[in-house]
Parts: C-alpha cells; sequence; structure tokens
C-alpha cells in the first residue's frame, strides 16, 4: 500500500513547483528559454520575421513584361550573416528582367549542348501535347514549330532564390504553359550571377 503524503509536506511542495515555473525553470520536467529573433528589415524583401531557427522565409510577385512572377527565398536557419546574403539575393528580383534576358540568352546556348535540356523539353512536349495545345502555345501547327519559335513561347514563371547555396543562389523557372505542363526549364545562377545550369524539372 503506497501511504499518502502529509498535507503540510503536499503544500511544501505544491509552493516549490509553483515558484519554479514562475521563475521559468522548468515547464514538464525540461528546462525552458524561449528566445524571440529580431525583426530585419530590408528594402527589397520588407519586413522578414525570423523562424525559431533562425531562418528567413519570404514570397511575392513581381511584374514581367505582361506576367506576374512569383518569387520566394528560403534563408535556412540559422544565419548570422543574414542582411548580407539578403542584399546579395536582392538585384534578382530589383534587376529582374535584366536577369531573365541572360537566363534567356543560357537557355539559346543550351540548345547546343550535347544532353540539351531545351532540346529534350521542346521534343518531348511536341511529342506528348495534342495538336490544338501546340497550336495555342506556339501559334502555329506541331511540324512548324521550331527552336525560335519555342524560344519566343516560353516565359519567366518563378524565381527561387536561395542565399545560402552559393552554387544555385537563384533559379529561374520556365515554361510554356502553366497548364498543358508540370515541367519546367530551371536556370541556375550562382552567388556571382554566373549561370552553372539549366535543368529540365517538374
Amino acid at each position: 500500500m503506497i501511504s499518502s503524503v502529509p498535507a503540510q509536506l503536499r503544500g511544501i511542495a505544491a509552493a516549490g513547483a509553483q515558484a519554479a515555473l514562475a521563475e521559468g525553470l522548468f515547464t514538464g520536467g525540461r528546462a525552458c528559454h524561449t528566445r524571440r529573433m529580431p525583426v530585419l528589415q530590408h528594402p527589397v524583401f520588407g519586413k522578414l520575421t525570423p523562424d525559431a531557427t533562425g531562418g528567413v522565409y519570404w514570397e511575392g510577385a513581381r511584374p514581367l513584361a505582361t506576367r506576374e512572377v512569383a518569387v520566394d527565398l528560403t534563408l535556412m536557419g540559422p544565419a548570422p550573416a543574414a542582411k548580407e546574403l539578403l542584399d546579395r539575393a536582392a538585384p534578382f528580383v530589383a534587376r529582374l528582367a535584366t536577369f531573365d534576358t541572360e537566363a534567356r540568352a543560357g537557355l539559346e546556348a543550351d540548345q547546343e549542348e550535347d544532353d540539351s535540356a531545351v532540346v529534350l523539353y521542346l521534343e518531348h512536349h511536341l511529342e506528348e501535347l495534342e495538336p490544338d495545345a501546340v497550336r495555342a502555345i506556339f501559334g502555329k501547327p506541331k511540324e512548324e514549330v521550331d527552336m525560335a519559335a519555342f524560344l519566343a513561347a516560353v516565359y519567366l514563371r518563378r524565381v527561387g532564390l536561395h542565399p545560402d547555396d552559393p552554387d544555385r543562389f537563384a533559379v529561374f523557372d520556365y515554361t510554356i504553359s502553366d497548364e498543358e505542363t508540370p515541367y519546367v526549364l530551371s536556370v541556375a545562377f550562382d552567388v556571382n550571377g554566373e549561370i552553372v545550369a539549366v535543368d529540365m524539372e517538374s
């Protein structure tokens, strides 16, 4: 049989527990320390509130020609140099049209590669899409679609920024249709703004 604890001792134990909780010494038997991360204010990305790990996440949209381009930024925490990394990512948003032009030049150059992602993308869609869809996208029948027509039809749909990845610092995703295909051509820029890869992705 478990003997009962005298009322006086129960009162002492309860008072001690309440005092410990009031001092923040424990919660549920574990030490508990809550640290509020400082809010970042950036001229391009605006107000950013890091999560509990110090990571920063942002998404928005920017106009380009007649379309809106989705832009998102992921900076995994902890990021002690977050402000500097945000500053290095900002030009990809502020000068979106310039980097779009450079990415398109990268797409055009990729067609000359032996394992061209651009050629694979075009051939795949000409084979898989219905004739009506091809005509709607390119304005001409399937047999008349060439690389020039493809490059004229492709458009930027998303920019993903990863400031803590120097090799894939910014990724520009291009498509011929949001409705007809899940596949994109991804043009990756490194931290210096140089194109390092062109890939077909979903």
